[in-house]
C-alpha cells in the first residue's frame, strides 16, 4: 500500500494496535508512535491473521471505511479474504443523543467514542469515524450559547451602536433562534479600509476559550506597514455557508468595496466562498501556513531536513519564476518525490502562493500574516 497518507490519531486508538514483529519496519519515533496510527505498508510481519485482521480494522476506521472478512475456498485451501468498503459516513440519533449526554456529563470523547464502538459490536459495524464524532460534538457546543448570551450580545452591540451610528454588526441565528455566527465592526475600521483596501488577511486559526468558536479577524495593513483591524467574526462552523455569511456582511459594512487581494490558508471551503462573494479579488495563500505543514507532511521522509532546506530557498530566495520552477524541480526529482501527492498540488498551485508569480498588485508586505496578526 505505497502512497498512503499520514494521518493522525488519538492516544486511545495508538495504544491497542498489535505491533508488527520488529525488524520489519523503520523505527519511530516514542512521539510519533503516540501520536499517529501506523500505516500498512510493504514488507510488514505480523504473528498471525488476527493481527493483521485487528490492525487493519483500526486502521481503517481512522480513514473512515469499514472492514469485513470472509471465507473462500480456492484449490482446496480455505483463504480468509480482508475486505474494505467505503461506508455511509452517518451518525444515528440515537447515537448523536448518547454523544451529547456523555458530553455534558464531562466524558471524554475518546471514551464515548470506545463505548458506542463496543455498544456496536466493533469497529467493522460503526458508520463513522473518529473525526465525524469530534466534528459534530464541536459543532453542538458552539452552538450551545446559555440561555440569554446571544440576547446579551445583541444588547451590548446595540449599545455601542448608540455611542456611534457607523458601528456595524450582524447575528446569524438557526431555526431555535440560537447564535450561529457574528460579525462586527467599529467606525474605526471602517474609515481605515477607505484609504488601505489594497490587501486584507483573512485567519481562523484563533479559538475562544467558552463556545471553541473560531475567532475570524480581518487584517489589513497601513501606510507604515502595521497590522489594523478591519473587522471581526465568530463562526459556528468552518464550512462555506458561514464563509459566505460572514463575508457578505464585512463587504456590506465596507460599503460593498471588495479588496483588491485576500490572503488565506488554504481552506477549500473558505475558497469557495471568496469566489462566490469576491469574484474579482485576487486570492491568495499564506506562505506562514504552508510552511507550518511541512513537518507534518514531508516529515517522515529520511532526507525531511534537505527537502525542507532547499524547497524553502527556491521559495525564499529564487528571483525570477523560471528559478524557483528549476530549483523545486530539481528537489523534488533529487529525493524522488514525483509521487507525493501534496507537493504535487501545492506546485500546481503555486501561483496562489509563490510571491514571484506576476499579480496586479504588491503581495510582499502580507507574506507572513499570520505572524502579523499575533
Amino acid at each position: 500500500m505505497d502512497g498512503v497518507r499520514s494521518f493522525g490519531a488519538s492516544n486511545s486508538f495508538v495504544e491497542d494496535l498489535p505491533q508488527p514483529v520488529e525488524g520489519n519496519m523503520q523505527e519511530d519515533t516514542p512521539e510519533s508512535v503516540r501520536n499517529s496510527v501506523i500505516e500498512p505498508r510493504v514488507g510488514m510481519e505480523f504473528d498471525s491473521l488476527q493481527q493483521v485482521i485487528e490492525f487493519y480494522k483500526h486502521y481503517a476506521y481512522s480513514k473512515g471505511f469499514a472492514t469485513m472478512t470472509r471465507n473462500s475456498r480456492k484449490k482446496k485451501a480455505l483463504v480468509r479474504l480482508l475486505m474494505h468498503f467505503a461506508a455511509f459516513r452517518h451518525i444515528s440519533t440515537d447515537t448523536r443523543r448518547r454523544l451529547l449526554i456523555n458530553d455534558n456529563a464531562g466524558v471524554r470523547i475518546n471514551s464515548s467514542i470506545k463505548a458506542s464502538v463496543v455498544e456496536a459490536g466493533g469497529y467493522e459495524n460503526v458508520t463513522y469515524n473518529q473525526r465525524d464524532v469530534r466534528n459534530f460534538l464541536e459543532k453542538e457546543r458552539r452552538l450551545k450559547c446559555k440561555e440569554g448570551d446571544g440576547q446579551a450580545l445583541h444588547d451590548y452591540f446595540v449599545r455601542m451602536q448608540a455611542k456611534n451610528s457607523n458601528f456595524y454588526h450582524a447575528l446569524d441565528l438557526d431555526d431555535e433562534l440560537r447564535v450561529r455566527n457574528v460579525f462586527w465592526v467599529d467606525a474605526r475600521s471602517r474609515a481605515a479600509y477607505e484609504s488601505f483596501n489594497d490587501v486584507i488577511t483573512f485567519d481562523t486559526t484563533y479559538l475562544t476559550n467558552k463556545y471553541d468558536m473560531p475567532f475570524a479577524p480581518f487584517i489589513g495593513i497601513n501606510h507604515h506597514s502595521e497590522s489594523i483591524i478591519l473587522g471581526c467574526g465568530l463562526l459556528s462552523s468552518e464550512d462555506t455557508d458561514s464563509f459566505v455569511w460572514v463575508f457578505r456582511q464585512w463587504l456590506q459594512s465596507m460599503c460593498d468595496i471588495a479588496p483588491k487581494a485576500i490572503i488565506t490558508d488554504q481552506c477549500q471551503a473558505m475558497r469557495q466562498a471568496i469566489e462566490i462573494v469576491f469574484p474579482e479579488t485576487v486570492h491568495r495563500w499564506c506562505i506562514w501556513h504552508i510552511t507550518m505543514k511541512l513537518p507534518v507532511k514531508l516529515a517522515g521522509l529520511e532526507a525531511y531536513q534537505d527537502i525542507k532546506h532547499y524547497l524553502l530557498k527556491a521559495v525564499h530566495d529564487s528571483m525570477t519564476v523560471e528559478e524557483f520552477e528549476e530549483k523545486w524541480n530539481h528537489t523534488i526529482t533529487l529525493h524522488h518525490l514525483e509521487e507525493n501527492e501534496w507537493l504535487a498540488k501545492l506546485y500546481e498551485e503555486r501561483e496562489r502562493w509563490v510571491l514571484h508569480f506576476s499579480i496586479p498588485i504588491s503581495l510582499r508586505e502580507c507574506r507572513q500574516p499570520n505572524v502579523r496578526n499575533q
